[in-house]
């Protein structure tokens, strides 16, 4: 059975448990998850114009995606990309802050695996040479410093470019 088949599944599993428990936000299975997402992931999946990943999957050339599997959620992903001027990643929620990869310290608020975060920062700074500037993390305000940003308005907004090589 494909991913695609699974998913819309596994949605289904977890709202009839907590059909049980309430759907609310006040659920801890539910307090990170929007009910609204599975239906439109199973009109996606059912439209062909959304297709699961399963495992590490180059997208496109030079773009991989990475699995990151129990780790900040149990299917978080990292991208690593090849730029004419070397690797770059994108960690996503697998570190919030660059502390995370640096200190190899894992965030406090995560759905999955603390013990397994260690692994994926190894992985992302072997992907970069031990490069951090060549890692973009998901929350830290620091981006805004350690990579090139402009504002527009109120809204910082830091800049990743992948030229090709």
């Amino acid at each position: 059975m494909s991913l695609n088949t699974l998913l819309p599944l596994a949605c289904e599993r977890v709202l009839a448990r907590q059909r049980k428990q309430g759907a609310g936000k006040e659920t801890w299975s539910l307090s990170s998850i929007n009910l609204d997402d599975c239906v439109v992931i199973e009109r996606l999946i059912a439209e062909g114009r959304l297709v699961l990943l399963d495992g590490d999957t180059e997208v496109v050339s030079g773009v991989r995606c990475h699995l990151a599997a129990d780790t900040h959620t149990f299917g978080s992903q990292w991208i690593a990309i090849e730029t004419a001027a070397g690797p770059r990643v994108l960690a996503g929620d697998t570190a919030y802050w660059y502390l995370n990869i640096e200190r190899m310290w894992p965030p406090g608020y995560i759905q999955g695996n603390p013990w397994r975060l260690p692994e994926t920062y190894e992985a992302i700074l072997s992907v970069v040479n031990g490069e951090m500037n060549h890692v973009v993390v998901g929350h830290d305000m620091e981006i805004f410093s350690r990579h090139r940003s402009f504002e527009t308005g109120a809204n910082p907004v830091a800049e990743v470019h992948r030229t090709r090589a």
